[in-house]
């Protein structure tokens, strides 16, 4: 038979063993919640510089889904004042292209309308533009996570909609 007493310092042990839980777990949740955040403002800061590289490893296609692009060089990068693509290109053309194109997406220059929007709430920087090359206007949008992966949408006015999936990375100076 237990006594009173017994029943006391087993109720308080197990009490206190519940409130040490809860406030390590509150703790490690607030370290968390302070490591992403400064993830996420390196994030955007590497953006905001504007000098870094993406490289896709893998296009999704609209009517045939993903494909795997290891091995395949491509690029879109940022390098000071202006963007710069290479990408390769599996869809419809509507117009264009000629003799001697490799039907790849290719442009480099100045982006026009570059916004960048920063979403810490869904960990995410969104830079959009458009920028022409060749009679060929695309509309880009870039949408950064905070692990470095970064999903790739090109809208052209020649071609198909094309998706791209991949990482990002800072370029040496």
């Amino acid at each position: 038979m237990y006594n009173l007493d017994s029943i006391i310092m087993r109720t308080l042990l197990i009490l206190f063993s519940a409130i040490l839980l809860f406030s390590c777990a509150g703790q490690k949740n607030a370290t968390d919640l302070a490591s992403q955040k400064v993830e996420f403002e390196k994030m955007n800061e590497l953006v905001k510089r504007g000098n870094f590289n993406f490289s896709a490893d893998r296009a999704v296609l609209t009517k045939l889904g993903p494909m795997d692009l290891s091995g395949n060089f491509n690029y879109l990068r940022f390098k000071n004042d202006s963007v710069f693509a290479e990408l390769p290109f599996f869809g419809e053309r509507y117009m264009g292209g000629g003799y001697g194109n490799d039907g790849g997406i290719k442009f480099e220059g100045a982006p026009e309308n570059l916004t960048i929007t920063p979403n810490i709430r869904k960990k995410k920087v969104q830079l959009e533009f458009s920028i022409s090359e060749h009679q060929e206007r695309f509309d880009v949008s870039l949408h950064i996570f905070q692990n470095n992966t970064a999903n790739l949408d090109i809208t052209s006015s020649n071609r198909s909609y094309i998706s791209y999936r991949g990482s990002i990375e800072p370029l040496e100076n």
